[in-house]
């Protein structure tokens, strides 16, 4: 007789700009200069970047399928 035991796994996915901005934001941010303002700034201004580009990346896609 087989008896497994269940394991509950979680998958992330990221696309090209959000591993972008994890490294961008590990390297330059964490952990050296957690106190500096125009840093935290510019993490900011990068984070709102990466998204925007991302948001466009998907609408592009969707206006490719619907073209189809």
């Amino acid at each position: 007789m087989n008896y497994y035991m269940p394991y509950y796994v979680e998958i992330q996915g990221r696309t090209l700009f959000e591993e972008g901005w994890s490294e961008i934001d590990h390297d330059i941010v964490y952990p050296y200069n957690t106190d500096n303002e125009m840093l935290k700034d510019f993490s900011t201004l990068l984070n709102r970047l990466s998204g925007m580009a991302d948001e466009m990346s998907s609408y592009f896609r969707r206006m490719k399928e619907e073209r189809l």
